[in-house]
């Protein structure tokens, strides 16, 4: 009788077993495929048209004193396999970056109302950190670090090596969106950080081009970027957030460079990234070649933070608004198809 049951209890705890296994193994193949799941898209209509003009192209013939010429730039590029480097006058022009990141804090706080913190944030991030943003359609377009053996997890002796996901860095960018959430996944905001909580940084951007041309042989590139980071309590405050800041970055450029003709435009649904609820975007439009894209407003909600696991206080999710205020490498694709730049020192 003892034996019979013994059988029975070892047979009983086998099966048990076996389901806990199928039961993770469904657990994770579900999860899995909840991540790539889109987030939904802006329920409230804009009270922006779908596409806005800035900019009066009746100066764009108008010499300006002191302005910046396209050939003035022109044969100051230097390639290395290890990135891309700016001598000549470029490498004076980069400093131009610096100016524009004051003069768009300052439209950024008459538009919020608040003064934007400055901040200065990691290249790197966790592995976790990339795929909870989404930034790209796949993980393989983000530079992920060659392994170390602090990755590196055997569990027995003699067995298959497994790499530790949680502990795998990423290069992204300091000016990038996961640069940011980094600095908040898993965390927890208390009560002396109340909502809203706005951030601006200039910083380092990584970018995945499958098209590369010579003499760069490898598919990403480094450029710098001014970027925007927003947190809202609320949907609708991030919606308004997201709606002021494309109206007030377009007028600034509109303003800046006033031979430049610019288009603010809504982008449709099938050109939005996985993390995207809405997109603003405003573009050098000239006749004949390609648009120059100069910001982008992008809408995220809560979709990110509930992803990385970023609470406020109460237990809610922060709304995210993300905003590429400027990136260099269109700074000076947007000069040399104009052909002239009014510098902030004029």
């Amino acid at each position: 009788r003892q034996t019979q049951l013994r059988a029975a209890s070892k047979r009983t705890k086998n099966e048990k077993n076996r389901y806990k296994k199928l039961h993770r193994n469904l657990s994770f193949s579900i999860m899995e495929d909840l991540l790539k799941l889109p987030n939904k898209l802006r329920e409230t209509e804009s009270a922006l048209p779908s596409e806005s003009w800035f900019g009066d192209t009746s100066k764009s013939t108008v010499p300006f004193p002191g302005a910046i010429k396209a050939a003035d730039l022109d044969n100051s590029t230097v390639y290395k396999d290890c990135g891309t480097y700016f001598t000549g006058n470029l490498a004076t022009f980069t400093q131009e970056m610096s100016s524009l990141l004051e003069l768009l804090g300052r439209e950024v706080e008459s538009a919020l109302g608040s003064v934007p913190r400055r901040c200065a944030l990691s290249d790197l991030v966790r592995l976790p950190v990339a795929e909870a943003c989404a930034w790209t359609p796949s993980l393989d377009e983000v530079i992920q670090i060659e392994h170390t053996k602090d990755d590196v997890f055997i569990p027995k002796e003699g067995g298959q090596p497994l790499i530790n996901p949680y502990t795998r860095l990423c290069l992204v960018g300091s000016a990038s969106l996961a640069a940011f959430v980094g600095s908040f996944f898993g965390c927890c905001l208390d009560k002396e950080c109340p909502l809203p909580l706005h951030f601006l940084t200039l910083g380092n951007i990584y970018t995945y081009a499958s098209e590369v041309k010579k003499p760069i042989g490898y598919p990403f590139k480094q450029t710098r970027q001014v970027s925007l980071f927003c947190l809202e309590s609320d949907e609708n405050t991030s919606v308004s957030t997201f709606d002021k800041l494309a109206t007030t970055i377009s007028e600034f450029w509109g303003k800046f460079q006033p031979h430049w003709r610019l288009r603010l435009r809504a982008v449709p649904v099938e050109e939005l990234r996985r993390c995207e609820m809405s997109l603003w975007s405003l573009a050098l439009v000239e006749r004949s070649k390609p648009d120059i894209e100069l910001a982008r407003i992008s809408l995220l909600g809560d979709w990110v933070s509930r992803r990385a696991g970023f609470k406020t206080f109460d237990g809610s999710f922060p709304f995210m608004v993300f905003s590429d205020l400027i990136n260099f490498e269109n700074l000076l694709a947007a000069i040399r198809t104009s052909g002239s730049y009014l510098p902030t020192s004029k």
